[in-house]
């Protein structure tokens, strides 16, 4: 018979053999993670393909006049042949000749400026940068900072409008008018249904979705739109002169006369965040979703001209590859976000 002695012998072999079996299984779990992390590091630390872009082929003569290797976001453009920009990590505030490129002079922004920047506009005088908390003005030939107002507590949506001598500030759910020489806050009233206002047009969304328009002195009712169009940060309407707006919806832009209330024209596969203006001759530049650049006239809505951007990537595997656009001088500015590319082009 089985003594006392060798059932304890057979039971610490048996626990034994648990133990080890269990650190085996531990060890070949610890390995099955081990190798699947080791084999991601490694494929993080391998090199990418580099993305580019290049300028393919033209309906029109376009010559490109320069090119940085450097993302530009935000660009806005004055009159005076100067593009106003900050890098990606909006640390800075620069002014670029658009003829060549060539920086003029670049200001240094607080974190709280520069980090939190929603809005870029100027005039022939001041660059107005402004904050879900501050709007800032900067001298356009020196970059030297003239004004600051506070705007508020932050946490809401920061729209800048440059209408006339205003510059109007849709902030959450108020609308504020700053005198755009002294940052002197002239106005603060309940946003409401305002929905934009251009000169002495105000125009309202109505509860069923249409487009009001409302004389400003008179608050006389001027006519109404049964479509409704779409105002987000950095897809605000585009005030080209002669009365006329053209504004975005989630998809496509439109031409909107103030006077009739009356959409002109539309092009469905344009987003109005991609488009640049050409005041002076009235047309407009729009990268359309497969990088092909759309010279518009901004009368009719027509294209006159279309260029190419070929990228060593497929398109369809790309996303939000434009960073910003803008015209200036007669160049036009494309920045890339995926490439990491600016191009000034000239279109003859």
């Amino acid at each position: 018979s089985e003594t006392h002695a060798e059932r304890e012998d057979a039971m610490n072999i048996s626990q034994h053999n648990r133990v080890g079996s269990l650190q085996r299984g531990t060890l070949t779990l610890l390995m099955a993670l081990i190798v699947p992390i080791g084999i991601l590091h490694a494929c993080l630390q391998k090199p990418q393909p580099r993305i580019t872009h290049s300028l393919g082929s033209s309906t029109q003569q376009v010559d490109v006049l320069w090119l940085k290797q450097e993302i530009l976001t935000k660009i806005t453009s004055g009159g005076n042949g100067t593009i106003y920009a900050m890098p990606i990590s909006r640390e800075w505030l620069m002014a670029i000749n658009a003829r060549d490129g060539t920086p003029i002079w670049n200001t240094e922004l607080p974190l709280e400026r520069g980090g939190g920047a929603r809005g870029l506009l100027t005039n022939q005088n001041t660059v107005f940068v402004t904050t879900n908390i501050i709007a800032d003005a900067y001298e356009t030939t020196t970059g030297k900072l003239q004004w600051s107002t506070r705007l508020g507590n932050g946490h809401v949506s920061v729209i800048p409008q440059l209408d006339s001598n205003i510059l109007r500030i849709y902030y959450g759910g108020k609308l504020i008018e700053l005198d755009p020489k002294t940052g002197k806050m002239l106005t603060t009233i309940p946003k409401d249904n305002i929905t934009w206002v251009s000169g002495d047009v105000v125009l309202q969304s109505s509860t069923t979705k249409q487009v009001v328009a409302l004389d400003r002195r008179s608050n006389k009712s001027l006519w109404t739109n049964d479509r409704l169009f779409y105002i987000d940060e950095g897809k605000q309407p585009l005030d080209i002169g002669d009365g006329k707006l053209i504004v975005g919806f989630v998809r496509g832009i439109c031409a909107l006369d103030l006077r009739t209330g009356k959409y002109n024209w539309c092009r469905p596969e344009i987003y109005i965040s991609n488009l640049a203006i050409d005041y002076q001759s009235q047309r407009g530049f729009a990268m359309r979703d497969d990088l092909m650049l759309l010279t518009i006239d901004l009368h009719t809505g027509k294209v006159l001209g279309e260029t190419r951007f070929l990228s060593s990537k497929l398109v369809d595997e790309q996303l939000g590859f434009l960073s910003s656009i803008a015209f200036s001088n007669g160049v036009v500015v494309v920045s890339f976000s995926d490439s990491g590319q600016t191009f000034g082009l000239e279109f003859k």
